[in-house]
């Protein structure tokens, strides 16, 4: 009985401590949130972790955007292995006559192993321009190497903010090796809803310690070092033996369908016009990487596809050479499945395939796509990325998917233009290199193997070593154009150095400084006619007293008197007022134009500044002499 009352007095106790008011399991959640958000926010307060915003003010005018040139660190992290972006700017606040084109995807999109001026967006960028002479055309390639459509699906809204007029797509190869791929050594787990969590908890500070925290730990664990994994593509590589049709396989479909599927709906939504280029590879010339224990498999295939096209049977050969390419167990070119799902979502989303692969394959010796078009196993050589651009414009115009109202240009002079990518001796020795150094070193030879192609290159010319000190990074780009065309002007092969100046002036447009430092090396060579062209450019875009101040005298040199003038007096209030050869050259032009007195004053403000200035003495004396 005693017993029985003190459990029940024990009970009632213990149910009187339970019973808290609702606020107070409310702070209890509430704590452990402030908690972290005060670190979060402590953390941001001290300046830790980085920011990853899609477009960033262009560092020389913040009126205009660009990729942010940091953006890959939010996939791959801050590694060696980071590729770079591609600085293509447009105005923060859209013109009224612009006309914006927005490109998304891989390595083929940014126009790997050349420089961005051989891109398919290049193409597409001269030919608008020439479409549209009274529009501003502004087309933006944010292509990056070894991405997937993770980091396509991150970019789009971002993209949609900036009002383009055109979307286009060319992506799929990285899929299964691409950072957060299905079968990649970069990816963040087997879920697409776990991936895309944490890439939305990327630009938490306190996610970035962990992660920091983390990856440092690994590293001193780990005996690797980050430099001797080869190339990015060696790099990627998780699971190197992906077999057809199987479970990661079938994933690769998925997360790839899932993604554009998105991705073209929000584009439909938002009455965008979007062109989506079908996948092509090299399927003649490029051998399976990996052929599995299976019949048939891949190599059987590619040898009976061999053998087919020998004995004059093209239609079998080629059939037997995309089977052995989809059977290849290691996935770098897209199997066709990804062909049909471009096929089918431009369908449901009312959205324009550009049939890029049907236009190699008809530009291709046999129907078969080898290495006429293409310089590796998925990358289109010079002429390819060409012709890449003409099927995506052809493909727009006949689709309207672009304004109506442009200048018709005969079919000979728009190819020209479609076919004359800057491209410069030094640009294709660059490519060399880097094409030897991916295709000598795994998965195209077995791992371990010494890169035998980088090590057979010999220098023989000076362009040869600029492009190896570009390669290993000693050298920026902008400096070996800058120096081969020196070279080039001092054997007196003016084409060259021009090709070297236009290269170095394509990588950066938009800036004065590429003008201005072609003009200078034009009037190096006392090749002033070949410097103007430059300068005026320079002056137009940003005028300096150097650009400004030449200007007038090359023009004084070509007996064009007032603009001369014109010019000189301009370099007067641009800081000129202590150049005393620019008061001279002034003088000159005085004289010339017949104004005696501005002669005479600019001579005083020249010996003024330079007192032991002959010439200038000996006009002064001229012009100043008593008369006869």
């Amino acid at each position: 009985m005693a017993k029985s009352k003190v459990l029940s007095a024990s009970s009632s106790l213990s149910s009187k401590r339970k019973s808290y008011p609702v606020w107070f399991y409310g702070v209890l959640w509430l704590l452990p949130i402030l908690f972290f958000a005060a670190l979060e926010g402590g953390l941001r307060l001290f300046g830790y972790g980085d920011s990853y915003p899609i477009f960033v003010p262009f560092e020389h005018n913040p009126s205009q955007l660009r990729l942010n040139p940091r953006i890959p660190e939010k996939y791959f992290g801050k590694s060696a292995v980071t590729p770079s972006t591609i600085l293509d700017v447009f105005d923060k606040v859209k013109a009224p006559n612009a006309l914006r084109v927005f490109i998304l995807g891989e390595s083929s999109a940014a126009g790997w192993p050349y420089p961005p001026a051989v891109a398919f967006s290049s193409t597409l960028r001269r030919a608008l321009q020439a479409l549209y002479p009274e529009r501003k055309i502004e087309v933006i390639n944010l292509g990056i190497a070894a991405i997937c459509t993770y980091t396509l699906k991150d970019f789009l809204p971002a993209v949609l903010e900036h009002q383009p007029d055109l979307v286009i797509f060319y992506n799929g190869h990285n899929e299964y090796y691409g950072v957060l791929g299905v079968g990649s050594s970069m990816r963040l787990g087997s879920s697409r809803w776990l991936t895309n969590l944490r890439l939305a908890l990327r630009d938490l500070r306190l996610y970035q310690l962990l992660q920091n925290l983390f990856s440092s730990a690994a590293r001193a664990l780990s005996s690797r070092s980050s430099e001797d994994s080869g190339t990015l593509m060696a790099r990627v590589i998780g699971e190197s033996a992906i077999a057809y049709n199987s479970d990661t396989y079938r994933k690769g479909l998925e997360q790839f369908e899932a993604h554009l599927d998105e991705m073209l709906g929000q584009l439909e939504k938002a009455g965008v016009p979007t062109l989506v280029g079908t996948l092509v590879s090299n399927y003649r010339d490029q051998p399976p990487f990996v052929s599995l224990d299976e019949s048939p498999n891949a190599q059987m295939l590619f040898q009976q596809a061999r053998a087919a096209l020998q004995a004059g049977d093209s239609l079998s050969a080629k059939s037997l050479f995309l089977q052995a390419k989809d059977l290849d167990a290691l996935r770098f070119r897209a199997p066709e499945a990804m062909n049909e799902i471009i096929r089918n979502l431009a369908i449901k989303h009312h959205a324009t395939v550009a049939e890029i692969q049907q236009g190699f394959e008809r530009a291709s010796p046999f129907g078969i796509v080898g290495n006429s078009l293409m310089c590796d196993h998925l990358h289109p050589t010079v002429h390819g990325y060409q012709l890449m651009g003409k099927i995506f414009l052809q493909t727009a115009l006949e689709h309207h998917l672009l304004p109506p109202h442009f200048r018709p240009l005969p079919p000979a002079a728009l190819d020209s233009l479609l076919f004359s990518p800057v491209f410069s001796p030094l640009d294709a020795t660059i490519a060399d290199l880097k094409l030897r150094l991916l295709k000598g070193s795994y998965p195209f030879v077995p791992k371990g193997e010494p890169n035998r192609l980088l090590l057979s290159f010999r220098p023989q010319t000076l362009v040869d070593t600029l492009a190896m000190r570009v390669v290993s990074e000693e050298l920026t780009i902008e400096e070996a154009h800058y120096a081969a065309a020196d070279y080039f002007l001092a054997q007196r092969d003016t084409l060259s150095a021009q090709s070297e100046l236009q290269s170095f002036i394509s990588k950066l447009p938009f800036l004065e400084l590429p003008y201005r430092k072609a003009g200078q090396l034009f009037i190096k060579y006392q090749l002033f006619d070949r410097a103007l062209p430059y300068l005026l450019e320079a002056y137009r875009l940003s005028p300096t007293l150097y650009s400004t101040k030449w200007i007038g005298q090359i023009l004084l040199y070509q007996h064009k008197i007032p603009e001369a003038i014109a010019y000189l007096e301009r370099s007067l209030s641009l800081g000129g007022q202590s150049d005393s050869q620019l008061y001279y050259n002034l003088a000159g032009a005085y004289y010339q134009a017949n104004q005696l007195e501005k002669a005479l004053q600019a001579l005083q403000r020249c010996l003024a500044l330079s007192p032991n200035y002959a010439p200038a003495r000996a006009f002064y004396e001229q012009l100043t002499a008593p008369s006869q």
